[in-house]
């Protein structure tokens, strides 16, 4: 596994995940907020989505933070090929789960 610039991941690695605050959720005791991610995953460079992470554990940016000018690595070879194989098993359970309805 690797992230957004092609560093392998390992347990206990620390990273961050840029992401905007789409909805509000809470009441006087908890505060929940869906945010949606400012990077979009390869290949496809779609958005992810996390619903109800409680606030307690971000941190706000300023308002002038750019997210696109983070630094992001073009994939080495190897690691395209990595991330083609994931997106055609993604495909294929897509599939499975469809043809299962």
């Amino acid at each position: 596994m690797h992230d957004a610039n092609g560093n392998e991941l390992k347990v206990g690695d620390k990273v961050i995940i840029p992401a905007e605050v789409t909805v509000l959720h809470g009441f006087e005791d908890f505060c929940n907020v869906n945010v949606q991610t400012a990077l979009g995953r390869r290949p496809d460079g779609t958005v992810e989505h996390i619903y109800s992470i409680n606030t307690a554990v971000l941190v706000k940016v300023p308002d002038d933070v750019d997210f696109s000018l983070l630094p992001r690595k073009e994939l080495p070879a190897a690691s395209q090929a990595e991330t083609k194989v994931a997106e055609d098993a993604t495909k294929a359970v897509d599939g499975e789960t469809k043809a299962a309805e």
